[in-house]
């Protein structure tokens, strides 16, 4: 009877974690292919973003030409503040494998990313401004509503206090 219950608990584990181990049916991507097909996927995220923010301002086919042109001027611009980043991340995570904490490494590399992080923010206003610039004041306010309308609608919720 143990052993009939065993072989069943048995089976039954096999069964519900095979598709867990199983190794997916299409081999044909790499990694690389994975992560370069996943960018596309954010890039068309972008895309739909802008058709819809170009959809809901009304914008003409000159104004949604004058955006496109700041926001790859924009992307040339951060791109090197987000290579540092990323390079200061990969130092931090050194510094936390390291025998021994070094707290002044750990400090500089905290003030430069921060200064990297003011960069960044200082770049997305500058942007933000140009972008507006280009609007109508009409165009303006429909941003500005929608921008409220959304901060609203994400904004976090108090937690309610329990009925007892």
């Amino acid at each position: 009877m143990k052993k009939n219950l065993l072989a069943v608990a048995a089976l039954a584990i096999a069964l519900a974690a095979g598709p867990v181990f199983a190794a997916p049916a299409d081999r044909s991507e790499s990694p690389r292919q994975i992560k370069h097909h996943y960018s596309e996927t954010r890039e068309n995220s972008g895309n739909r973003h802008f058709a819809r923010l170009a959809r809901d301002l009304d914008l003409s086919s000159e104004q949604q030409s004058q955006i496109w042109d700041l926001k790859a001027a924009h992307r040339q611009e951060v791109k090197p503040l987000y290579r540092n980043l990323g390079e200061e991340r990969r130092e931090i995570r050194q510094l936390v494998q390291a025998e021994a904490f070094d707290e002044s490494a750990a400090r500089a590399i905290a003030a430069h990313q921060a200064e990297t992080r003011a960069g960044l923010l200082v770049e997305q206003a500058r942007v933000g401004h140009q972008i507006r610039s280009v609007l109508t004041p009409e165009q303006q306010l429909l941003a500005d509503q929608k921008r409220s309308r959304d901060q609203r609608e994400c904004r976090p919720r108090a937690p309610q206090k329990s009925r007892r």
